[in-house]
């Protein structure tokens, strides 16, 4: 009888883990040319206007092009295969403990844990904003550390953001607002809309350019805004198209429409300029003139850093606005997705698909940061919106699916160094992969695991949970202190040296990732929430 009740009750939990067995038949092989995309650019009303509510009307994405195949490996569920998962999840909650407890002890309220030298660091000297409690606020609620969570609340109620000093705005946006944001969606508590929407009013000053388009710093107490001097009055994309998730949601949980209007004037004005020719968008835009930078440092075009989460967030707000944001369909769907096959989608020597880098009318140059890797679950999460058919064969069948998946492979590869971290950027040659000279470092990033996450929530393929189990225990041979976790110098190298530092990111996004890869899939469901791109999740709505 108890084994019976055990079967019983081990049969609900891997439903949950896992969802419906698939027929587990290869995707098909066949390719596709990459195709243009329509030049019309008639869009429906904006989110926010009187008739955002009605749906936009779009037809499905045309093929872009088939990239290599992936093996399916979707299984029958087993008991052991859940208890196996639910020890992972375990392991990775006691590694957030580790972590999360060794900051306590020596920096509790401070931004961010030093392990090694047992110090902390501030964004502002002498004033601690306790970012990595709020950052870790919503991986303790997941992970039913609600004593934790009730101890940092208390904490924060006598946090004031009244400093007269300047900040990140996109730092401080996607970490504190976001993470704000998210603590009150998941506990209901108040005080958290009520701290989120101080934030958010201290971060408005910095869309008050000529443009519009925000500025890279804000005083949070004066309101001050500024770019930084080195940068000639420009901003990068990433910095100004990585507002609108937190925004949005703000408007739309407090009623209070400033914010999604200062953020959507971004998207809109990005989206009025005269793009190259390829259709992509540079990463340095002036501020104060709204258009693009005219030298060749400011023309790159890049998913990785001052490029990658702007594209990411055309699809999430398109995805969080329960699909009713019409010019972020247009977009992502029709402008940027294509381009991006037809101009930065490449494969080495060895087949492994990645996004080179665009460097003007010198082309592309062959090489990959680890921040990239977010777009192998971006390209998985947005082609799987557009599916009629939920089936993993069908999201494999599709072309902008199998390139996501595709880049999440390469990344895996990329792991495969001396101590099974990836390095902070990769070049590809002739011999295949490798960690650039000078880039071989690893900050604890998740940009990985968070693709693994998606593709198994979205494929039930077991691989990703496998190439995530990898990871963890790469990080906890090579990573992990008596006082907490530090990055590491050089991956390639079998003895490491520890950079003492424990990036706050590490528990909002790393840990996190992980635990939902072994955590049941009705957790956090990626039908009714989207994760901003610090990993906070935000439940969708449909503007009014």
């Amino acid at each position: 009888c108890v084994l019976l009740l055990l079967v019983l009750i081990a049969g609900s939990i891997l439903l949950a883990l896992i969802g419906p067995a698939h027929d587990s038949s290869p995707a098909p092989k066949e390719f596709s040319e990459a195709y243009n995309p329509p030049q019309d650019k008639t869009d429906g009303p904006e989110v926010g206007s009187a008739s955002s509510q009605d749906r936009a009307v779009t037809e499905p994405p045309k093929p872009i092009v088939h990239v290599l195949d992936s093996p399916l490996s979707v299984l029958e569920p087993t008991l052991e295969h859940a208890v196996e998962m639910k020890r992972r999840a375990d392991a990775v909650r006691e590694a957030f403990l580790h972590a999360y407890g060794s900051y306590k002890k020596v920096a509790w309220g401070k931004d961010e844990l030093k392990p090694i030298s047992k110090k902390h660091h501030n964004w502002i000297t002498g004033h601690p904003l306790a970012l990595t409690v709020i950052d870790s606020l919503d991986t303790m609620f997941l992970m039913g550390l609600h004593d934790e969570f009730r101890e940092a609340t208390e904490l924060l109620r006598s946090l004031s953001f009244n400093i007269d000093r300047s900040v990140s705005v996109f730092e401080s946006n996607i970490r504190i607002l976001g993470g704000l944001l998210s603590a009150y969606q998941l506990s209901e508590d108040p005080f958290y809309l009520v701290a989120a929407k101080d934030f958010g009013d201290r971060l408005l000053p910095a869309f008050r350019s000529k443009s519009g388009l925000p500025v890279a710093t804000v005083n949070l107490a004066s309101g001050s805004s500024s770019n930084p001097s080195w940068n000639q009055n420009r901003n990068a994309l990433s910095e100004m198209g990585t507002l609108q998730v937190e925004m949005f949601t703000l408007s739309h949980l407090t009623g209070d429409n400033r914010y999604a209007t200062a953020a959507a004037n971004v998207i809109r004005t990005l989206d009025q300029l005269e793009k190259p020719s390829h259709g992509l968008y540079p990463i340095l835009v002036d501020t104060d003139s709204g258009q693009f930078g005219r030298d060749s440092s400011a023309k790159r075009i890049t998913y990785g850093a001052l490029g990658d989460s702007f594209y990411e967030y055309l699809v999430k707000v398109w995805l969080l606005t329960n699909e009713t944001a019409p010019r972020y369909h247009r977009m992502y769907y029709d402008e940027v997705v294509p381009a991006t096959v037809a101009t930065l989608v490449k494969q080495d020597a060895n087949g492994l698909t990645y996004l080179a880098e665009y460097l003007d009318q010198r082309g592309t140059k062959d090489k990959m940061d680890h921040l990239v890797c977010f777009a192998g679950g971006m390209f998985a999460l947005g082609a799987a919106a557009q599916l009629d058919s939920p089936s993993p064969e069908a999201r494999l069948a599709n072309d902008a699916f199998r390139l996501g998946a595709e880049i999440t492979r390469t990344c895996h590869e990329g792991h495969r160094t001396a101590t099974g971290l990836p390095p902070e950027i990769w070049h590809f040659d002739a011999a295949g992969i490798k960690p650039a000279s000078g880039a071989k470092h690893y900050l604890l990033r998740p940009e990985t695991v968070e693709s693994y996450f998606i593709l198994y929530r979205l494929t039930g393929d077991r691989k990703y949970q496998d190439w995530g189990w990898e990871l963890f225990e790469a990080i906890e041979r090579h990573c992990r202190l008596e006082g907490g976790y530090s990055g590491v110098r050089d991956v390639t190298e079998d003895r490491v040296h520890h950079d003492d530092f424990q990036q706050s990111f590490f528990l909002a996004e790393t840990l996190k990732y992980l635990y939902l890869l072994y955590a049941p899939a009705d957790l956090v469901p990626l039908k009714e929430w989207v994760f901003n791109t610090e990993a906070h999740p935000q439940r969708r709505f449909t503007p009014e």
